[in-house]
């Protein structure tokens, strides 16, 4: 049983970098149990409408979905093929990386709150750089 939660959540991580976007749905659809069983109730609601609205995609939002299928789900700061990272992670890096460094402001994980949202609104209008195709 261990062996087949840890090919689970590889499968899952695979998806996510290879940015295989339906074997990210299978591997979502096959933890449901999992989330079930060990009682976290809100992962396993949210979960299932993940599912329900991303399967419903072809009907409701077919170009968005075909942009998924071509792996346009997760995140590539390199053209590496190992390299897709979920968008919540990036997102955490980049504004982290970034406030410790510019010095502007230092964020923590206690500290965050609604006082600094104003801050970091600003900072992602106007200090992050612009990506150019």
């Amino acid at each position: 049983m261990y062996m087949d939660m840890v090919a689970l959540i590889r499968k899952y991580i695979r998806a996510d970098r290879t940015g295989d976007w339906n074997l990210h749905l299978q591997a979502t659809m096959e933890m449901l149990p999992f989330f079930a069983a060990s009682g976290h109730n809100n992962y396993t609601k949210s979960c299932r409408l993940y599912l329900q609205d991303m399967l419903q995609m072809k009907k409701t939002n077919p170009q968005i979905e075909t942009s998924f299928q071509e792996g346009l789900f997760v995140v590539r700061r390199s053209d590496r093929f190992w390299a897709g990272e979920a968008t919540d992670l990036v997102i955490e890096q980049v504004l982290m990386r970034s406030m410790k460094s510019n010095g502007k402001f230092y964020l923590s994980h206690i500290n965050v709150g609604i006082f600094l949202l104003g801050p970091i609104q600003n900072f992602f209008q106007t200090d992050l750089p612009v990506a150019v195709e």
